[in-house]
C-alpha cells in the first residue's frame, strides 16, 4: 500500500497579511471605482455635450469668447481620463492607474472626498493590489 505524497504545507506566517488561498474573487471595491469612473464619465460626457452647444451659440452671437466654455472644455477633457477606469482590464498597471486617477478626483473637487477618499483607501489594501498583480484565470 502506497501513500500518494502530500503538497507541501505553507506556514501561515509565510503568507502575506490577509491572504487566504480561496480569496480569488474580485475585491468589491474594483467594481465600486468602476461606478464612479462610469459616473464620471457620464458627466463629463454632459459637459462636452454643454460645451459643444455653447461654442455653436457663441458662433452665432461672436460677442467674444466665454472663459467659461474654455474651463468647461478644458474640465471635460481632464474627465474622459476616468474612461479608463471603466474600460480598462485587470493589468498590474491598472492598479497604479486607479490610485491616480482617484488622486486626481480628490483634487478637483471637496464634494467627491467622500466617495474618493473611501475608494482611495480600499484601493490601497494589499488584497487589491495582489488581485491586479494575479493574471486571470484562463
Amino acid at each position: 500500500m502506497t501513500q500518494e505524497p502530500t503538497p507541501p504545507r505553507i506556514l501561515s506566517a509565510a503568507l502575506p497579511p490577509g491572504y487566504t488561498p480561496q480569496d480569488e474573487g474580485e475585491p468589491a471595491v474594483v467594481l465600486y471605482f468602476r461606478i464612479y469612473s462610469g459616473l464620471v464619465s457620464l458627466s463629463s460626457l454632459g459637459i462636452a455635450l454643454f460645451t459643444v452647444v455653447g461654442i455653436i451659440k457663441q458662433r452665432a452671437d461672436p460677442d467674444g469668447v466665454g472663459l467659461t466654455l474654455v474651463f468647461f472644455a478644458a474640465s471635460s477633457l481632464g474627465l474622459f481620463s476616468h474612461l479608463i477606469g471603466v474600460l480598462s482590464p485587470r493589468r498590474p498597471w491598472m492598479h497604479v492607474v486607479g490610485i491616480v486617477i482617484l488622486g486626481l478626483g480628490l483634487l478637483s473637487s471637496c464634494l467627491s472626498w467622500v466617495v474618493n477618499l473611501p475608494l482611495l483607501i480600499y484601493w490601497l489594501k494589499p488584497e487589491v493590489k495582489r488581485w491586479f498583480d494575479t493574471p486571470p484565470a484562463a
